[in-house]
């Protein structure tokens, strides 16, 4: 990988490599050269090949020439996202045997936080080299590359891993399939731990195009909205959640005019996303989806689905198998499953993962080869699908205790091991909740009955935070007194289904509290921002955020907007603490809100700045609107006051 790379950076070395927010783009001649950099540190660290190095950093112009380092080392990477909770991220660390953790001066206290015996952190930021070209430390394609942790029924997630000949096959898939060229511009939208970024950043920099990394989660979707028509990017690649909430801010017949390809995986894609898309781009961009596994070193099956073609049922075909892969349906007996009947996907073929790291000789593969195929291998996905007339996959979901949430899987039998960890809890059931259409999503929900007095959600939440990502946290709870069963003794699902869908789930506050109509001018000005990231017409200061349909993604916008109109600080675990109007005022300190509404943009001003005048309308000629770069100035000041990031020291002339 490391090699190929050199070679695309040597050919391509005065384009652009990286393009980041408010910095000029990193060339492919800079990339290469902060990759020697980090490349000498790693060798006075005496890091040997094989071994496993811990990446923790939040800047791709830092995160990204560490891994190609390491791979230039005949090392393995293990990329720490520091968003997760410190227990887990303590428990990839202890099981992967990472020896040293390159970081940053931002992470350098969260690293060592974690307390890992025997783990050296390294310094690798802002690094220089000597600029003597190194060889690349020999490897097979065979050698592991880096390792991806999936979440595991344990507790204990196991980690996956990637060889290079798995990278080199996605991206060789890739850039063929889709027809990249250097004159492309991908984003950058996937977290640096999953393999969706790992296909983006690859196919981008094996071919000599440029990716673009962009925080949305920080910026918001209407900026990544104007980063994309600013910077003309060319293949669109995210979750369908994404996709979704950035298409709210286009209006009604508004386009992403230079897009090439959007790539929507990772979570079910449906009908209305490619509505959306037909809505929003132009006549030569294409449809593209497909359906992966970390275990098979990401997509087994893909293709490209035409917005005028017949709607044979609800479900969006996920394509066909890429190139070098077989896909097999079978039954709860392994043979074929019968026309027409969903089966268990299995996939055999080279390009499967080595395997869990540290696990196979304590266990039987995890991928036997199959008989008489000349060494290919096969993976039970755990994923049920049918296939349609064209012979393409029909995603049923999956008949394990494996969700997907967001483009998060979610072992749920994890989930309910940690809520059985809750102090006096007698009994825990764990359901997916299926949403109402694309805009009301699935909905993660908790039944639980107690030996004694139920705990208050707050602490639940927070005891489920230190073990489980946010995405992982049940969003709605019910309390019940006996759990229904059926005949047998088994537990009735169906029954608590339809318990889920009549009746209330658990409040936030105490039953004999009301729900509380906003007072003060800061409670009514923050239940609008609920309404309005919520959807919904009433919202009391004791109403629960997630008892009104919120989730994950719908807290980051909601934060997102907070942020813009309150100062001080609010984080994602601050409202999953105290999930209400009052609650979160509190955590907050109460403070005032000091903006108006978001309508009026001309009002825009960072924190510290001159009140607006409240009484000026939008027609006031003394006043003009902000433009989109300026808006986008005006929230990065908000987040990080006083940076000198886009002060230009020189005049041109």
């Amino acid at each position: 990988m490391a090699a190929r790379f050199l070679e695309t950076a040597e050919h391509f070395a005065d384009r652009p490599a990286l393009v980041l927010p408010g910095r000029e783009p990193v060339s492919y001649a800079e990339l290469a050269g902060r990759v020697n950099a980090v490349r000498e540190l790693l060798q006075v660290e005496g890091i040997q090949p094989d071994t496993v190095v811990g990446v923790a950093m939040e800047d791709p112009a830092e995160w990204v020439p560490a891994l190609l380092a390491v791979l230039a080392e005949g090392a393995v990477y293990l990329v720490l996202d520091l968003r997760v909770p410190e227990a887990r991220l303590r428990g990839q660390v202890e099981d992967s045997t990472a020896a040293w953790t390159l970081c940053s001066p931002g992470t350098e206290s969260r690293v060592a936080a974690l307390a890992v015996t025997g783990m050296r952190m390294v310094r690798a930021s802002s690094v220089t080299g000597t600029g003597v070209r190194r060889s690349v430390v020999s490897r097979t394609a065979d050698s592991v590359a880096f390792l991806a942790y999936t979440s595991g029924s344990t507790g204990a997630p196991k980690g996956v891993a990637i060889r290079h000949a798995n990278i080199l096959h996605e991206v060789a898939v890739h850039t063929a399939t889709l027809g990249l060229s250097p004159d492309d511009r991908l984003t950058g939208l996937y977290p640096p731990s999953t393999v969706g970024c790992t296909r983006d950043l690859y196919a981008a920099l094996l071919c000599g195009a440029s990716v673009s990394f962009f925080p949305f989660r920080d910026l918001g979707f209407a900026a990544l909205r104007d980063w994309m028509r600013d910077h003309r990017l060319t293949r669109y690649h995210s979750v369908p959640p994404i996709f979704r909430e950035l298409v709210q801010e286009l209006g009604p017949g508004e386009m992403l005019p230079d897009l090439r390809t959007v790539f929507l995986a990772g979570d079910r894609v449906a009908w209305s996303d490619l509505d959306l898309f037909k809505n929003h781009t132009g006549h030569g961009c294409r449809f593209y989806t497909g359906i992966g596994t970390s275990e098979t070193s990401s997509l087994y099956a893909h293709g490209f689905v035409e917005p005028d073609e017949p709607r044979d049922g609800p479900i969006l075909p996920s394509g066909i198998a890429v190139p070098g892969v077989t896909l097999r349906l079978l039954d709860a007996s392994g043979n074929p499953a019968a026309c027409g009947e969903p089966g268990e996907i299995v996939v055999e073929g080279r390009w499967l993962a080595a395997g869990y790291w540290r696990r196979d000789l304590r266990a039987p593969h995890p991928f036997p080869e199959t008989p008489g195929s000349g060494g290919d291998r096969r993976h039970r996905t755990g994923d049920h699908a049918t296939l349609d007339r064209q012979g393409r996959l029909l995603f049923q979901g999956r008949r394990d205790q494996q969700v997907k949430i967001l483009g998060n899987r979610i072992d749920l039998s994890e989930v309910d091991l940690h809520l059985r960890r809750v102090p006096g809890v007698r009994e825990v059931a764990v359901h997916l909740i299926a949403g109402q259409g694309d805009q009301t999503p699935a909905q993660l929900t908790a039944f639980m009955s107690w030996k004694e007095g139920a705990l208050p959600l707050s602490e639940i939440r927070r005891h489920l935070l230190l073990h489980l990502p946010a995405p992982a946290v049940p969003t709605r709870f019910h309390w019940l007194p006996e759990f229904p069963r059926l005949a047998n003794g088994k537990l009735d699902s169906r029954e608590l289904g339809r318990i889920a869908a009549s009746g209330s789930p658990v409040a936030e506050h105490h039953p004999n509290q009301s729900a509380g109509a906003p007072e003060t001018p800061a409670q009514r000005r923050m239940a609008q921002l609920w309404r309005d990231s919520l959807g919904v017409s009433e919202c009391g200061i004791h109403d629960s955020f997630f008892a009104l349909g919120g989730q994950s993604l719908t807290a980051m916008k909601l934060l997102a907007r907070v942020r813009a109109v309150f100062p001080g600080e609010v984080t994602m675990r601050m409202l999953f603490d105290a999930p209400t109007v009052a609650g979160l005022l509190d955590r907050m300190g109460n403070p005032e809100w000091t903006t108006i509404p978001p309508s009026d943009r001309s009002s825009l001003k960072p924190p510290g700045g001159p009140d607006p005048d409240l009484t000026a309308s939008r027609d006031t000629p003394s006043l003009a609107l902000a433009s989109h770069a300026q808006e986008r100035l005006w929230f990065l000041d908000a987040l990080e006051p006083n940076r000198t990031a886009y002060v230009m020291p020189d005049a041109v002339l």
